[in-house]
């Protein structure tokens, strides 16, 4: 795989990874309300498995070791 592509799926995985961690955030931040609103937390849940799977998906085709080295 040509180095710039490469180097643009790393960025692009490491921006998941960020979105990933921000949604977790918001997740617990509606769940520790005095009310959480369980919709909000139900759709937040199903966006963060959807980007684990972008990112799985990545991991299996640049493969772990590179994704590691350039965190």
């Amino acid at each position: 795989m040509p180095s710039t592509k490469r180097t643009s799926l790393i960025r692009y995985f490491n921006a998941l990874r960020n979105r990933h961690r921000i949604i977790q955030d918001r997740i617990d931040h509606e769940a520790a309300r005095p009310l959480p609103d369980s919709l909000t937390i139900q759709r937040l849940k199903k966006l963060k498995l959807r980007l684990k799977d972008r990112m799985q998906s990545l991991e299996a085709s640049l493969g772990k070791v590179q994704l590691k080295e350039a965190a």
